[in-house]
């Protein structure tokens, strides 16, 4: 997942959590794992900010006294920039052919490789 704090994005994989990132998120918000998912995806700014603090930490960020970062050091930034979509791929176009490659190998004049069970 990227998330925008101010026009920085940071990637977090938020399907991927470690136990400590977990315990860091219960501190800050009481909530367990499944509780804290569901809050983000309410758009919970208790949560939002949480998890910006988070990211901001692992990414080395200190307050401004050079001190590791507290929820009250987060910025104030966009709520509904903060959490952005990935963009889904688009097919890569086949350079012998200009067209699009869907990633199967199939092209509109190839055969399929099942071999035929008809008889002559």
């Amino acid at each position: 997942m990227k998330l925008n704090i101010n026009g920085t994005v940071y990637e977090y994989d938020l399907d991927h959590i470690s136990v400590r990132d977990a315990m860091m998120l219960k501190t800050a918000t009481g909530m367990n794992l499944r509780p804290f998912s569901q809050a983000i995806g309410d758009l919970d700014a208790e949560a939002l900010v949480a998890l910006a603090w988070l990211v901001l930490t692992r990414a080395g960020v200190k307050g401004a006294d050079g001190q590791p970062l507290t929820l009250a050091d987060v910025p104030d930034f966009d709520m509904l920039q903060f959490l952005q979509e990935e963009e889904p791929s688009e097919p890569e176009e086949d350079p012998t052919t200009g067209e699009l490659n869907s990633g199967n190998g199939a092209t509109p004049d190839s055969t399929s490789p099942a071999q035929s069970t008809t008889t002559p």
